[in-house]
């Protein structure tokens, strides 16, 4: 959807009315250039975990990047971004939930609600990471437990410093895995 914006400068030779034109048109165009401003909405939660606590991430149009560290706790940032107003923001959603496990997901509640997720998560390195999937986004996992599947389309995939039998797919870029400890298929 594009929009035009045509300014039409009228020149008025009477006191302070020009200043007042000119003043209307600049706080016109910058609202109209607004709307193509990348808005963001930052979504934030802590998880505590056992040593039974897998992960699993169904992420929608986005990227995914998980890394591994010495705490006992899992912390997410979702950051939901888009170039079509703040509104859109409200057409995704994103749920978080803990039952056994910790599960993360993106849904769309229009059909191409034009906007981008990227999920940042920190997790104790003995976490089982058991189902990462994305669309349209990569995923990065660094210096985490075991990983057993990992998907995406249309991006790449990164895993370094993981072990287990890990199942790696993409339909539509490179993969990449370093310093396994285990198998990659």
């Amino acid at each position: 959807m594009a929009y035009k914006l045509q300014l039409i400068w009228v020149n008025i030779e009477f006191g302070g009315v020009m200043k007042k034109i000119t003043l209307f048109l600049a706080i016109l165009s910058v609202a109209v250039l607004v709307y193509g401003i990348v808005t963001t909405k930052e979504i934030t939660k802590t998880f505590e975990v056992n040593d039974k606590t897998g992960l699993i991430i169904d992420n929608l149009n986005g990227s995914i990047e998980i890394s591994g560290w010495d705490k006992d706790f899992v912390d997410v940032v979702v950051t939901k971004k888009t170039k079509h107003g703040s509104i859109a923001l409200e057409n995704v959603d994103i749920i978080m939930t803990q039952k056994d496990d910790i599960t993360l997901e993106t849904k769309h509640l229009k059909r191409n609600p034009k906007v981008t997720v990227i999920y940042e998560v920190h997790v104790p390195k003995k976490m089982l990471l058991k189902n990462i999937k994305s669309s349209n986004g990569s995923i990065t996992i660094k210096d985490a437990g075991k990983t057993d599947i990992v998907r995406t389309s249309n991006g790449t995939i990164k895993i370094t410093n993981c072990a287990g039998k890990i199942n790696v797919n993409t339909s539509n870029g490179s993969i990449t895995a370093e310093d396994i400890n285990g198998s990659v298929i």
